[in-house]
């Protein structure tokens, strides 16, 4: 016998963001908790030219989705990042003054 589903069961897919990037995810928690493995399995190629260390956050970001372990990881991590943000910006914020020009324009 079918299990009886809620309205919210089909509704729009979750969604992963990075900045204004947005990606809709499977609908299917296990096609979601395989994609990520996978990503997380493919980030130990990093040496590989498509293959790289781009695939760890956005396993970590995918997995998070079901299970609270990558979630709390994923939001540790993300606030990590936010107290860094200053740090980062007082050392390495050179860079960006000086690739940029006076009038806002790449050089």
């Amino acid at each position: 016998m079918p299990k009886h589903t809620s309205p919210s069961d089909h509704s729009v897919p979750p969604r992963i963001g990075f900045g204004k990037i947005s990606i809709a995810l499977p609908r299917a928690k296990w096609l979601r908790i395989s994609l990520g493995i996978a990503l997380l399995i493919g980030s130990l190629f990093w040496f590989l030219p498509v293959l790289g260390l781009w695939m760890l956050p956005l396993g970590i970001m995918v997995l998070a989705v079901d299970l609270p372990g990558a979630r709390r990881l994923a939001n540790w991590s993300a606030a990590r990042w936010e107290e860094t943000q200053g740090w980062r910006e007082r050392w390495f914020g050179w860079w960006r003054r000086i690739w940029r020009s006076s009038d806002g324009r790449k050089k």
